[in-house]
């Protein structure tokens, strides 16, 4: 029976895609006059739409109302104001890292809308936050120079109220970004190198000198970038050639660890900057010094950590090319980026190792589509034309598999990104013995829920990751990608599942690219049970409305337990089952070596 809530949430989300018909719009119109909680839902909902880019149409109506409604109830003090988004972050963080925390298992579209609303209010705020006149940089502060400094790279990063800036993009002068998750890697004309982790609160002021107001950072000056400086709420840092690393904490006192080389430290004094000789403290390799108190600093020596510098961020999938359809979005995988053992390498597609699809289980419900095309393989031969008027009003068109241009096995080989096996079965905990993967009539055991893939070649356990798994994701759901489990084929001492419950390239980053839209192929009565009722069911193909983009993780064969330069036949994935959605891999490879 359909709650007042998830009939809402349907209607809804029809209406914002422009799929609600005359009746369904009286229908939204009786549910919301009758229910008061649900009718205050509408303006936030509409605003996180707009707000996201996902309504076809936009009406400003109401919209400045709405802004200035919201801007009034902004806090006037930028510090408390971050400060407070911060700490809800820690909050959130340690929640979710709490080894027996209890999720419910709820509607995840009730989680939507408030997940929705929450980033739509947290990104609207920042927006006004910081395009506030009162927040502009004063005259000059600045200078005439063009912002030269770069992102160079990216490591699961989000920041407040924004996507995370493309590669190799240049940091505008004085514009505050708020890393709330991940790292980046930034780098300066004069050569210097910074490593900043979140939580932190940062802007480049100019060319060679960057505002840490909190969080962590490590710098690396080679010769020819001294000079380099960093400025903190109680102290001035300049760096004469050296590898040093510094942290501002939530009360301002700052913390630098100097690992090789010199750093000249200068404590505020009543609050301002003052770099004169006689305020400069010299730290050399293996020194430390806290500074407590940014109007009156106090120093003291601190225990040097060698292990507080961060010299690369992690290995991981970096990015991805892709060509282009018609419309403009991404069709087929061109190359993938990674960084392995530190290295940062790319892989054209055809030096990836194809994997083939051996065993598939959906869940014991009917899932919502078992395979996912482009429109170039939607229609075997002897299918109806999407096109043709007969289907015109239907949205769907018959498609049988046998003898046709689709092969179940193959999708997740093909380097589309519009075709996949979607929607495998799963399990809430992840395996701790070998798969099934077979029918037995006689017991009744349908085999175990998930899906198999079996690599054309072995693929070699290497430094960092060793596969690349790609999923499509919906911008409305859950930016982090769907989570999932990956075990070996065959289990033996010392092997393990891993869980994955982040994306390397997720809808927070600008390099997870925007698809053009793929046919879904939905099963009417039969639930797939097996690559084979995969290969034999008849399906109806239908285009999506969805926006979607391609979401991709890397894989550590290490994770798994393989010892380095082990090679490894194939990999079993299950869904981790936290809601009513499934994976929808679309491409899977691995990693020759290096």
């Amino acid at each position: 029976m359909e709650s007042e809530q998830q009939r809402f949430e349907r209607l809804w989300t029809d209406y914002l895609e422009g799929d609600l018909d005359e009746q369904g719009v009286a229908e939204l119109r009786e549910l919301l006059a009758e229910n008061e909680e649900l009718a205050a839902q509408v303006a936030p909902l509409y605003q996180t739409h707009r707000l996201l880019g996902y309504l076809y149409k936009e009406s400003d109506e109401g919209s400045e109302r709405f802004v200035k409604a919201l801007r009034e109830r902004l806090p006037k003090d930028g510090v408390s104001f971050t400060s407070e988004v911060l700490r809800k972050q820690r909050e959130l963080v340690s929640l979710e890292r709490a080894p027996h925390a209890m999720k419910p298992r709820g509607s995840r579209g009730l989680r939507l809308v408030v997940t929705g609303l929450a980033a739509a209010c947290v990104t609207l705020a920042a927006l006004l936050f910081w395009r506030n006149p009162a927040r502009e940089a004063p005259a000059g502060t600045a200078g005439t120079a063009v912002p030269e400094v770069r992102v160079v790279r990216l490591a699961h990063a989000r920041f407040f109220g924004e996507l995370s800036p493309k590669l190799h993009s240049s940091i505008p002068y004085d514009k505050e970004y708020t890393l709330i998750a991940g790292m980046m890697e930034l780098k300066f004309p004069n050569g210097a190198e910074a490593i900043l982790e979140s939580p932190a609160v940062f802007r480049v002021k100019e060319n060679d000198v960057l505002v840490m107001d909190t969080g962590t950072c490590s710098v690396h000056a080679p010769p020819g970038a001294e000079g380099f400086r960093i400025d903190t709420p109680g102290s001035t840092v300049v760096d004469r050639g050296t590898r040093f690393s510094l942290k501002v904490n939530d009360s301002n006192e700052t913390e630098i660890h100097v690992v090789e080389g010199i750093a000249d430290v200068y404590p505020a004094v009543d609050g301002k900057p003052e770099t004169s000789p006689s305020n400069e403290i010299r730290l050399t390799e293996k020194q430390a010094l806290l500074l407590r108190d940014s109007l009156h600093p106090v120093t003291t020596a601190a225990t040097f950590d060698a292990s507080k510098y961060r010299k690369q961020l992690p290995d991981r999938i970096v990015s991805y090319r892709a060509s282009s359809a018609d419309d403009g979005y991404a069709e087929d995988l061109a190359d993938v980026t990674v960084q392995r053992g530190g290295e940062v390498i790319t892989y054209p597609v055809d030096k990836l190792i194809r994997a083939d699809v051996v065993w598939f289980k959906a869940a014991d419900e009917l899932s919502s589509g078992y395979m996912m095309t482009g429109p170039k393989t939607a229609s075997p031969a002897g299918a109806a034309d999407p096109n043709d008027p007969a289907c015109a009003t239907r949205y769907d068109y018959l498609l049988t598999t046998p003898g046709g241009s689709v092969s179940p096995a193959s999708l997740l080989a093909d380097p589309s990104l519009l075709t996949g096996v979607i929607n495998p079965g799963g399990s809430a905990t992840p395996l701790t013995g070998d798969p099934v993967m077979f029918r037995n009539p006689a017991t009744g055991d349908d085999g175990t829920p998930g899906l198999a893939i079996r690599f054309r070649q072995p693929v070699t356990n290497g430094p960092g990751p060793d596969v690349v798994f790609f999923e499509v994701q919906p911008v409305i759901y859950p930016p982090e990608g769907d989570p999932f489990h990956v075990s070996p084929l065959k289990f033996r001492e010392g092997l393990r599942s891993r869980t994955i419950r982040n994306y390397d390239l997720n809808l927070h980053s600008s390099e997870a690219l925007r698809i053009t839209a793929p046919y879904v192929h939905f099963s009417e009565n039969k639930v797939a049970n097996s690559l084979e009722d995969l290969d034999s069911m008849k399906l109806l193909a239908r285009p999506t409305k969805l926006v979607y983009r391609a979401v991709a993780v890397g894989i550590d064969l290490s994770d798994l337990g393989y010892a380095q330069g082990e090679k490894v036949d194939g990999l079993f994935f299950q869904d981790m089952m936290d809601d009513r959605f499934q994976i929808d891999p679309v491409f899977i490879g691995g990693l020759p070596p290096n």
